[in-house]
């Protein structure tokens, strides 16, 4: 329950940066499809929006995946 939370935050925080997803978008397509896969789990390939959910989920994990990680360094930068 608490990912699930944390992960449609995600999605709000997503509509804060709408104006930016050209930024996530190009972090997504740059990891490629097995390696978000890896990191993250196949719901984060399906597009852009899922992504973003699933790497600010990870982020707010203990161990975030290195994908997340540069992820939140690029949240940051835009907020």
């Amino acid at each position: 329950l608490e990912a699930t939370a944390i992960h449609e935050y995600g999605h709000a925080v997503e509509r804060m940066v709408r104006s930016k997803i050209s930024v996530f978008g190009d972090l997504y397509r740059s990891h490629g499809e097995e390696a978000i896969k890896q990191q993250l789990g196949h719901y984060a390939t399906t597009n852009v929006h899922e992504f973003f959910a699933e790497c600010f989920l990870d982020a707010h994990m203990p161990n975030p995946s290195p994908i997340a990680a540069e992820f939140m360094k690029k949240l940051k930068e835009v907020l």
